[in-house]
């Protein structure tokens, strides 16, 4: 027997559905997560990884300063990495994408939400 689980628990403490540690897009090409680095693994950063080549490989997408652990984030079929933070009761949006030895970003925009709703 198979069972899928995909509503949050009834537990009143749950926080909802558990995020995905990888994203792949629907044509397979790329993949991104939010991978750990800093010397005690406290620091987070979005990684994208190239899957159609003949090998894999990943690049760091580093920003100005760590992310928070709560951090989304989603490739795009073009390379780019959609990122979803939660700051100061927004959700903000903004693209990342290598940029030689560095990171580019794109800000999208933000949307106001109330604080108990932010998570």
């Amino acid at each position: 027997m198979t069972a899928c689980a995909i509503e949050p628990s009834a537990d009143p403490g749950n926080s909802g559905a558990p995020r995905a540690g990888c994203s792949i897009t629907a044509a397979g090409a790329y993949a991104a997560r939010l991978a750990r680095s800093g010397p005690d693994g406290d620091a987070w950063y979005p990684e994208r990884w190239t899957l159609d080549g003949p090998e894999p490989y990943a690049v760091p997408l580093p920003g100005n300063q760590p992310e928070e652990a709560g951090t989304e984030v989603q490739p795009m079929g073009d390379g780019r990495v959609l990122v979803h933070r939660v700051a100061a009761g927004r959700h903000v949006f903004a693209l990342l994408y290598p940029t030689g030895p560095g990171t580019g970003e794109l800000p999208l925009g933000a949307v106001e939400c109330p604080a108990d709703t932010t998570g």
